[in-house]
């Protein structure tokens, strides 16, 4: 696979993508390895200048969405402080799922293949799945 795509500030970006037989044998395991190292990217940049809020009004400040708090909705500091805190925890989940899928140790092996292991297996695809789906709720919040 070779991939290489120009500047965003160009008025006319370009793409360059190559894709091989053998890139799309294990596509999961493939995009898993270029989607990991741009999340880890996207988390370490620093300043953040951007993370999205939740379109749920009941996921900002859950202990006050019944009766709201108003000195404390108000301060924006504590807001975006808030959401960046969040955005920051999700991101690690969705790093820690694209994470687990590329690195399958023997420690993987061991539970993925023996009948006792059955709780810690679950536990480990529960893990990826939680990443998976965070990374499909808010592929759209993927920008800085």
């Amino acid at each position: 696979m070779f991939v290489k795509m120009g500047s965003p500030a160009r008025k006319n970006r370009a793409f360059h993508v190559n894709i091989d037989n053998h890139d799309v044998w294990n596509l999961d395991s493939t995009l898993a390895h270029i989607i990991h190292p741009a999340l880890v990217r996207l988390r370490e940049r620093v300043p953040h200048f951007g993370y999205p809020t939740p379109y749920d009004e009941t996921e900002a400040y859950p202990e006050h969405y019944s009766q709201g708090s108003f000195e404390e909705i108000l301060d924006r500091d504590a807001e975006s402080k808030y959401y960046e805190e969040l955005w920051m925890d999700k991101l690690q989940k969705m790093i820690d799922a694209f994470a687990m899928i590329i690195d399958k140790d023997e420690d993987y092996d061991v539970i993925a293949h023996h009948v006792d292991y059955k709780d810690a297996r679950k536990a480990w695809w529960d893990k990826i799945d939680e990443g998976l789906n965070l990374f499909a709720e808010h592929y759209q919040g993927l920008w800085d």
